[in-house]
């Protein structure tokens, strides 16, 4: 039985990986379209992105012993407009968050503690080497002030920049999504109070990187155009994971009304992700297309 359980988790795993390597390999160089030898610069991005969602199913696998939720989450990242985005140019943090997977996933492996501390130094400093836009280590600099810092974290946390509008990536992003669909925002909302009941160490941990990270981006000179938040995103794609997970758990047991309710949530979801990828293919193509020189295409 457990052989069986096995064997279906692998297959599961392996058509998400299909899938996600088919929303980010296929035209690379022209969707959206780049400059020259932009393929050189984007493929390491893309297949970063393909190993990410890997790295990020097996350590939930391994951090909750829950093997389906740890596919939703690999389902959720794989599909977050957010994530497409950056797997599709030439993007630092993404190499800088597979990074960082890897690392975590490797000194999983192993129970031996200082051993696992050891990949974690090493996964850190390769980091800072693939990662080197991190504004920290860019050389500019910044005083700013207690308003500035507040109205960035607002910005970051606020619902516009999350559900609707993310310009994190002015000169070549998508802007017109947020970071994810907009339909996710209840299910988002549930998948932080569940998170938050639960005191497992690991959650304190996960609570600790996203104010970290969420201060660092907030205190970036160039704000908004930045991609340190972005960071974030494996963490936010485990929250909205429990969330749905919370509430595909009470499906079967709900009344006829309110299943109705989730069938439209679930037809909503199908659209806001195709109408995603309407836009990104055909209006966001055109709109770099149009806008930015072809030697000013080297994202």
């Amino acid at each position: 039985m457990h052989r069986k359980i096995h064997s279906s988790y692998l297959g599961i795993l392996l058509l998400l990986l299909t899938i996600s390597a088919f929303l980010r390999l296929p035209f690379l160089t022209t969707i959206p379209p780049g400059g020259a030898n932009v393929l050189v610069l984007r493929l390491p991005s893309a297949i970063a992105g393909i190993f990410s969602i890997f790295f990020l199913v097996e350590i939930i696998k391994r951090s909750t012993s829950n093997s389906q939720l740890a596919i939703l989450t690999g389902v959720i990242f794989s599909l977050m407009p957010w994530h497409i985005e950056q797997s599709r140019v030439h993007s630092e943090v993404m190499l800088g968050v597979t990074t960082i997977l890897a690392g975590i996933y490797a000194s999983q492996l192993f129970t031996s503690r200082l051993t696992s501390m050891a990949i974690l130094l090493i996964s850190s400093g390769i980091f800072f080497g693939v990662y080197r836009d991190f504004w920290l280590f860019s050389g500019q600099s910044l005083l700013p002030n207690l308003y500035y810092i507040l109205g960035n974290i607002f910005k970051l946390l606020s619902f516009e920049f999350l559900f609707l509008k993310n310009d994190s990536f002015w000169s070549g992003g998508f802007r017109i999504i947020g970071t994810m669909l907009s339909s996710f925002l209840v299910p988002f909302c549930i998948g932080l109070v569940v998170v938050s009941k639960k005191l497992e160490w690991h959650n304190s941990v996960l609570v600790f990187c996203i104010l970290i990270i969420l201060f660092i981006s907030a205190l970036n000179p160039l704000f908004p155009e930045q991609s340190e938040f972005f960071l974030v995103s494996p963490i936010f794609s485990f929250i909205l994971a429990n969330g749905i997970y919370y509430l595909l758990k009470r499906f079967h047991s709900i009344h006829g009304a309110y299943k109705i309710v989730y069938f439209a949530w679930i037809c909503m979801v199908i659209y806001e992700h195709v109408l995603f990828l309407h836009f990104y293919i055909t209006h966001y193509s055109n709109r770099i297309q149009n806008e930015i020189p072809y030697d000013k295409r080297t994202f």
